[in-house]
């Protein structure tokens, strides 16, 4: 617990003390309450922002028990190939979410090395080779995103932009996908944030067969799921096109939110 308390005020003293938030906000100034700010490790010139987006993620998962110190064992090695977005309350100068998505690499993608793991807190330990032949897909594809880490910080949870800000992050995640012409999207999901996930995105998610929910890391309830990106969008588009349009093109949310510029054609 020391050792997780220092880290956490190591990154709030380079966040708030030492004006790496600040400089986030400068890089891209907005009258606008809430923005959104990407942070892409690949590209040398924003490693500086890493404590930001480490910071971010530690304030969301500290509600399901996780320390500082494990998701930097967990996540940590994945640093070099993940895109952060991070939400800001520019108003309360705080951060309000994150999102952590990994790109295929030489170390693979979390969510389907967990699955295989027999490391302490997994407890699948069955063969993503055998799965994707089962179900006839290829996920170890350069096309496939890894939605590792997401969520909206504790002290957010009540507030008025709570929803939106949730929105903001699928909105970003949804762009993001749409930039990097992706197929897949695998993940491990918790119990509560599936339910969500459903809700609010309209049922997205396909499942292995045979993988059962498990106590993972933090989390009571797991699930290894993935999704079909181009059967999602053309099921969303044809029969959903409002939650479509928030999703795709984020429709509501630009008068609160400031949201960064992602290329690749806007979803029509």
């Amino acid at each position: 617990m020391a050792a997780d308390r220092q880290m956490r005020q190591q990154w709030e003293r380079a966040v708030y003390s030492n004006g790496l938030l600040q400089r986030l906000l400068k890089g891209r100034p907005s009258v606008k309450p809430f923005g959104v700010y990407r942070i892409d490790l690949e590209l040398n010139e924003q490693s500086w922002a890493l404590p930001v987006a480490r910071l971010a993620e530690a304030e969301v998962f500290a509600y399901y028990g996780d320390t500082a110190e494990e998701l930097d064992d967990e996540y940590g090695l994945y640093d070099p190939f993940s895109t952060f977005f991070v939400v800001v309350d520019r108003i309360a100068q705080r951060l309000a979410g994150m999102l952590r998505i990994i790109r295929r690499s030489p170390i693979g993608l979390k969510s389907l090395t967990d699955i295989e793991s027999d490391r302490p807190g997994r407890n699948w330990r069955r063969s993503v080779s055998e799965l994707q032949a089962s179900l006839g897909v290829c996920l170890n594809h350069p096309a496939t995103l890894d939605m590792a880490t997401m969520g909206v910080v504790p002290a957010y949870h009540r507030h008025a932009y709570s929803g939106r800000i949730a929105k903001s992050i699928y909105h970003m995640a949804c762009r993001y996908t749409v930039e990097q012409a992706a197929t897949h999207w695998v993940t491990i999901v918790d119990e509560s944030a599936h339910r969500s996930f459903v809700q609010r995105l309209g049922q997205p998610f396909s499942y292995y067969p045979g993988v059962e929910w498990q106590r993972y890391l933090g989390s009571n309830l797991s699930l290894p799921v993935w999704v079909d990106i181009p059967v999602w969008t053309n099921r969303l588009r044809a029969t959903d096109p409002r939650r479509f349009a928030w999703l795709f093109r984020g429709e509501g949310l630009q008068k609160a939110f400031d949201v960064p510029i992602i290329t690749g054609p806007t979803p029509a």
